[in-house]
């Protein structure tokens, strides 16, 4: 056993975290709903209740700094056992603010995603010259193949991003986000201690002592959320840990299979929904409601149900990467690489991606979105021109809508349900059939303020078709470049129309 697992200051890193994030987390709610950094829902979240506080992720990370803090200054005497090895803990310190200050920002203002980008490429850039970049894969059963200076950054700043991105986007419901990295940490932990990566294991235990006492606030029914602040910090650190645990004695990173396996549940679902959302004619990076947990949801899973058959989905996988990685016969390693697709197919199935029947769907579907894509696009530039357009009557632009949609008609409300306007379908044809499913839905308009979009379409819509008509709507008002005072006021404007 390594030196360092036999301290039991070492050890202390996991409760030091709990107590610290337990402690911090009542302290963080109190804020976030003081300053207003709270979640209200929207058309592609499943939370719909009242305002959530958001910002949790800050009592995960500031503890993670302060450990990263005290390991760059050798402050205390656990740090002695991993050696001169302080860069490491600057880099990740560093580098870990960068990314909690602009999840703080987007959480409080909303950034648009190519901010974020950019934000999460800087952080990843300053781990990337600390001299953190991937020098050389390691594939079993393969062998080793080295990677030039140049492509080694690449590489580990698209490995970086795309951790990043994936548990931002898989935190749709209580506690997944925080219990798929609590399972990562302590895999990446079992693999760090069997590749010799001291500093992943202290900064894996620690990151998953802070985890573990943020669930008890997280887990369903939830009394915060992560926000973007912990989801993108979450997958920042994984993706940096990850890097550490495949360091070498030579000092040089040869990326390890099983390092991406421990992660890939998060990195499944990312992939699935953007070639699901290419293969629907839908911008790969929009959102949805389609990822794996809202469709376990939609087959009757609870919350409670999904985030538990995910973390055992993860967990599994997670130990076969564990196996490969201590397995030293290809038919072990075999074995494992075997038992992790089983885990990944099973859970693909099991959310009904494969199905026969869909491919007759998605050429539909493709179609629809590509027009809708198009109409949300000219719809939106519509409306914002209004002030200045004198030519374009919000009565027509809502009728388009109608018309374009098959709708029979649409409204729009204030949350409290008082009507602002109302457009009916003009070309109605009598022989369509006038279905009873009336559907509602909130949108955000700039500055993160939210109304009710109430319709009925002309023929009964099944669940792609709803998803997709809803996902124009929405897109249409989020991409107007009104403020909500401006809007509402054109938006009165033609319920006078309508009235008249």
């Amino acid at each position: 056993m390594p030196q360092y697992l036999q301290s039991p200051t070492v050890w202390l890193l996991f409760v030091l975290s709990f107590g610290a994030t337990f402690l911090l987390t009542p302290l963080v709610i109190r804020l976030a709903r003081r300053i207003g950094a709270v979640d209200v829902g929207g058309h592609r979240k499943v939370y719909q209740g009242n305002p959530m506080p958001l910002l949790g992720g800050l009592a995960v990370g500031l503890p993670f700094l302060l450990i990263c803090l005290f390991g760059a200054l050798e402050l205390t005497g656990m740090f002695e056992l991993v050696g001169h090895k302080s860069q490491g803990f600057i880099a990740m310190g560093l580098a870990g603010g960068i990314i909690l200050g602009l999840g703080v920002f987007d959480d409080l203002y909303g950034l648009q995603a190519s901010s974020k980008f950019l934000g999460q490429i800087l952080a990843a850039m300053v781990i990337c010259f600390s001299g953190h970049a991937i020098r050389a894969i390691e594939i079993p059963g393969i062998g080793l193949f080295q990677l030039d200076h140049s492509v080694g950054i690449a590489v580990t700043v698209l490995w970086i991003v795309g951790v990043t991105n994936a548990f931002n986007l898989i935190d749709g419901i209580d506690g997944l986000a925080a219990g798929l990295g609590l399972i990562a940490a302590l895999g990446l932990a079992a693999v760090g201690i069997l590749t010799g990566g001291t500093v992943a294991v202290l900064l894996s235990v620690a990151l998953a002592g802070s985890l573990l006492a943020f669930l008890f606030f997280n887990f369903n029914p939830a009394r915060i959320f992560l926000g973007d602040t912990g989801s993108m910090f979450i997958g920042f650190m994984l993706a940096n840990i990850s890097l550490l645990s495949s360091l070498k004695a030579s000092g040089s990173i040869i990326f390890l299979v099983p390092v991406v396996l421990i992660l890939s549940l998060p990195l499944l679902d990312t992939s699935t929904s953007m070639i699901r959302r290419y293969l629907r004619g839908r911008p790969i990076f929009s959102g949805d409601q389609n990822h794996i947990h809202h469709r376990l949801l939609r087959k009757g899973y609870s919350h409670r149900q999904v985030a538990l058959t995910l973390y055992g989905v993860a967990a599994l996988m997670g130990t076969m990467a564990i196996v490969i990685s201590l397995a030293q016969g290809s038919v072990w390693r075999i074995a494992g690489l075997a038992g992790y697709v089983a885990c990944a197919m099973g859970l693909i199935w099991l959310s009904d991606y494969m199905r026969p029947t869909q491919a007759i769907q998605l050429a539909m579907s493709r179609r629809r979105n590509q027009m809708f894509t198009a109409f949300a696009k000219y719809a939106a530039i519509r409306l914002s021109s209004q002030l200045v357009d004198s030519d374009v009557s919000p009565r027509e632009i809502l009728w388009l809508m109608c018309r374009e949609l098959n709708l029979r008609w649409l409204e729009i409300r204030y949350t409290d349900g008082q009507l602002i306007a109302r457009a009916h379908n003009d070309e109605l044809v009598e022989q369509e059939s006038q279905p009873d499913e009336q559907y509602s839905m909130s949108v955000h308009v700039r500055g993160q303020q939210k109304l009710i979009l109430c319709f009925r379409p002309l023929r009964p819509l099944d669940e792609y078709a709803r998803h997709d008509v809803q996902a124009c709507l929405g897109n249409i008002f989020e991409q107007t470049r009104l403020s909500l005072p401006s809007l509402i006021s054109n938006l009165q404007l033609t319920r006078q129309e309508n009235e008249a």
